[in-house]
């Protein structure tokens, strides 16, 4: 029988973002990182649906010009997502300033964000000040 907690994002709209940015890394990076987040939300009860994965291939973080953040960031806007998950927040940006608009942006939106590996989440426990840092 499963807990609650295993069902924490059930029935949310989740959106998942992958980026991997240099011809030095796996070119299943993205996909590698897209397994994991799926498996990551459907042991919490959640399901990822293809139109809200979002990638960007080589290229690196510090542009916000990227077409797979530029379609998530219009999800979160129009409130088509409740969450979006990353496997890390460097995935979305690695720019300061960006990392403030988008933090805004998710904030206004409603929409939480997760960090799996780095154990954000803004939804409590200080994660939206773990965001900023």
């Amino acid at each position: 029988m499963r807990c609650a907690m295993d069902q924490q994002l059930a029935g949310l709209r989740i959106g998942a973002y992958a980026r991997f940015s240099s011809d030095k890394q796996s070119e299943t990076s993205a996909s590698a990182q897209i397994a994991r987040l799926a498996q990551w939300v459907q042991a919490r009860g959640g399901r990822l649906s293809r139109e809200h994965i979002y990638r960007d291939e080589g290229i690196r973080g510090a542009t916000n010009q990227r077409a797979g953040l530029i379609a998530l960031m219009a999800a979160v806007d129009s409130g088509d997502v409740d969450l979006v998950v990353v496997e890390d927040l460097s995935r979305l940006s690695r720019d300061i300033e960006h990392s403030a608009s988008m933090r805004k942006r998710f904030a206004f939106s409603g929409v939480r964000l997760i960090g799996i590996a780095d154990g954000i989440d803004t939804l409590g426990n200080g994660g939206d000040l773990l965001y900023g840092v």
